[in-house]
């Protein structure tokens, strides 16, 4: 009777505690349930001075498309206005369009840009540095698959030969050492955003496949702050010491960094 009754008091006293441990799997299960079916969002919101539309665009403060009711942008299939084309513009002198302003449509008389008014893949690589906007650089590292994580970065490079924003551009020396030695024609992802972190000597991690350019990518801002030095200090390396310092895992990868810095300062 004494060995029933304890078996019976252990039976009894786990129940409660096993029930509270299936409450809380299944609350964690349904948790996860949750985040599995939880649907990505996406936000398309920008700021009023990321707009890159056209400062010189007529077309901005006076345009205003036609309401869309699968009739060609007119309502209930009505006829076009006379002497328009249903689009809010009427015929000017010589066959040009004129839009409810007044003003040619798509630039001002005698204006011509070679910059597209939406930011696109040839805009943001050949727009001038002064006009790029936030928004400019972040579509310019899609363009190329750039992810920069960590404290707030300068944008990349555009060509080897443009400055960094807010920097002095590379020294020539390398930059003909890269032209006519290396026969690099364009910065490569990862060249294009650790030359500008580099150049500003702050710390980096960069990640990127082999062959993509790394040994350049921080080769090319050391070499650049070692030839910017004057030359009382570089005559001091015998006695003092090295200037920088390049560690690698292997002998081999050593040897390569080796001969790359080598051409790198071919030029001098």
């Amino acid at each position: 009777g004494g060995a029933s009754g304890r078996d019976g008091g252990r039976q009894g006293g786990g129940g409660p505690r096993e029930d509270a441990a299936a409450s809380v799997r299944r609350r964690l299960r349904e948790q996860r349930m949750r985040r599995r079916v939880k649907k990505t969002t996406f936000k398309f919101e920008w700021g009023d001075d990321e707009d890159t539309f056209e400062d010189d665009d007529p077309l901005h403060p006076s345009y205003h498309p036609a309401a869309r009711s699968g009739t060609g942008g007119r309502r209930n299939g009505g006829a076009p206005p006379p002497g328009g084309r249903g689009n809010g513009r009427g015929p000017a002198p010589g066959g040009k369009d004129l839009d409810a302003a007044g003003l040619g449509f798509g630039r001002r008389a005698g204006i011509k840009s070679k910059y597209d008014s939406v930011a696109t893949v040839h805009t943001v690589a050949t727009k001038p540095l002064a006009r790029m906007t936030p928004r400019d650089w972040r579509i310019f590292r899609e363009n190329y698959n750039i992810v920069v994580r960590g404290g707030k970065s300068p944008p990349p490079l555009r060509s080897f030969e443009e400055a960094p924003v807010g920097m002095k551009p590379i020294h020539p020396s390398i930059i003909d050492a890269i032209r006519n030695r290396l026969r690099y024609t364009s910065p490569s992802p990862i060249q294009r955003q650790a030359i500008p972190i580099g150049m500003q000597r702050r710390d980096l991690i960069g990640i990127a496949e082999t062959g993509s350019g790394k040994t350049a990518a921080f080769g090319v801002p050391l070499l650049h702050h070692v030839l910017c030095f004057p030359r009382s200090i570089l005559d001091t390396v015998a006695e003092e010491g090295p200037l920088a310092i390049v560690m690698a895992p292997t002998r081999e990868l050593a040897l390569q960094i080796n001969v790359e810095f080598g051409k790198l300062l071919s030029a001098q």
